[in-house]
């Protein structure tokens, strides 16, 4: 496999990490997160699971509903994004470490 089939795939599953963590920070399930930003649960579940990546049109819509920015949905930039949205997605990020930590130290 070529380098830029691998670097293409992991951007791709980047940018599906950050969809998911979107959707998490507003505490919402699949359902009701397209429902939220209007987009098909089958066309969701491909963005969030690195099958398809999201089209423009599409992540509009999660900006729209969301106050998320393009540059957070493709670059993964904070910049420019609403407080609220940071705080949330930064205490999914400190949740998700102590539980890896708590589960390394059981498995010690």
């Amino acid at each position: 496999m070529s380098s830029s089939v691998v670097s293409a795939k992991s951007e791709l599953q980047l940018l599906a990490e950050r969809l998911k963590r979107t959707r998490e920070a507003k505490n919402l399930n699949q359902a009701d997160w397209c429902r939220f930003v209007g987009i098909e649960p089958q066309a969701w579940s491909n963005y969030e699971n690195a099958v398809r990546r999201i089209s423009i049109d599409q992540a509009i819509k999660v900006c729209v509903a969301t106050g998320a920015s393009l540059d957070w949905i493709y670059r993964g930039h904070l910049s420019g994004l609403p407080v609220e949205l940071v705080t949330a997605l930064q205490a999914k990020i400190d949740k998700r470490s102590r539980y890896k930590a708590v589960n390394l130290r059981e498995e010690s």
